[in-house]
C-alpha cells in the first residue's frame, strides 16, 4: 500500500513549525535508527549549498511565494503543477503562510521583520540510500506530478539564523536537507535527515 504522508508544502509556514511535515516510521523494531549515516564533515558547504534558505526567508521578507516555493520544490515538478492546473492553489496557500507568518513576527519582534542566515554549525553528506529517499519524498509529496527527477547530492546542514524586526530579534538553531538536483540546482528540504528515513520501506510511486 502507498504510503500517504505530509506534503513539504504543509512546511512552508514559519520557524515555529519546521519539520512539522515529520513523520513518525510505520516501523516498530528499531530498525530506522540503524540506516547508516556519514560523519559530519570537517569542511563547510559551499554558499551555494544553503542557498535555498536565504531564498526561502527573502522570500518572505518580501512578499514573494513564487521565491518560497522555488526555494523547496524542483522546477519539474512546478512546471508539471502549472500544466496540471494547480500551481495557482499552492502560489495562494503560500501566500497565506506567509502572511500568517509574517503577522506573528510583527507581534513578535516589531515592524518589519526579517529572517536571515547567519552561520553554519555543522554538516554531514547525505548517502546515496538518504538520496534516494529524498527522491521518494518529492514523488510522494507531488504525487499526482510524474516527471524525471535525479538528486545528484545532498547535505543534513545544521545552521543558525535571525529573526529581527523593529523592537526586538532572536538567533536560533535548525537543520535541514539540501539536495542538488540534476539540472536545476540546489533546494531544502526542511527536515532533518532522519526523517527521511520514513521512506525506508516505501515503494517507488512511479513504478508501482
Amino acid at each position: 500500500m502507498k504510503k500517504q504522508i505530509t506534503a513539504v508544502i504543509a512546511s512552508v509556514l514559519s520557524l515555529m513549525l519546521w519539520g512539522c511535515g515529520e513523520k513518525e516510521s510505520s516501523s516498530s523494531s528499531g530498525e530506522v535508527s540503524q540506516i547508516a549515516t556519514e560523519a559530519l564533515s570537517d569542511t563547510p558547504v559551499a554558499a551555494e549549498v544553503v542557498q535555498p534558505f536565504a531564498d526561502y526567508f527573502d522570500g518572505f521578507n518580501n512578499n514573494d511565494p513564487d521565491k518560497v516555493i522555488a526555494s523547496i520544490t524542483p522546477q519539474v515538478f512546478i512546471d508539471g503543477l502549472k500544466d496540471a492546473e494547480k500551481y495557482d492553489e499552492l502560489r495562494t496557500q503560500t501566500e497565506g503562510d506567509i502572511t500568517t507568518t509574517m503577522d506573528y513576527w510583527k507581534e513578535t519582534y516589531g515592524e518589519d521583520p526579517k529572517a536571515t542566515y547567519m552561520e553554519e554549525v555543522s554538516n554531514r553528506p547525505l548517502t546515496e540510500q538518504q538520496l534516494f529517499f529524498a527522491e521518494l519524498c518529492y514523488k510522494y509529496t507531488y504525487y499526482d506530478i510524474k516527471v524525471d527527477l535525479e538528486i545528484e547530492e545532498g547535505y543534513e546542514v545544521t545552521f543558525k539564523y535571525k529573526t529581527e524586526g523593529k523592537t526586538d530579534s532572536a538567533e536560533g538553531e535548525e537543520t535541514a536537507c539540501f539536495v542538488k538536483v540534476k539540472g536545476d540546482g540546489w533546494k531544502m528540504i526542511a527536515t532533518h535527515a532522519g526523517a527521511l528515513n520514513q521512506y525506508k520501506d516505501a515503494e517507488d510511486p512511479y513504478k508501482s
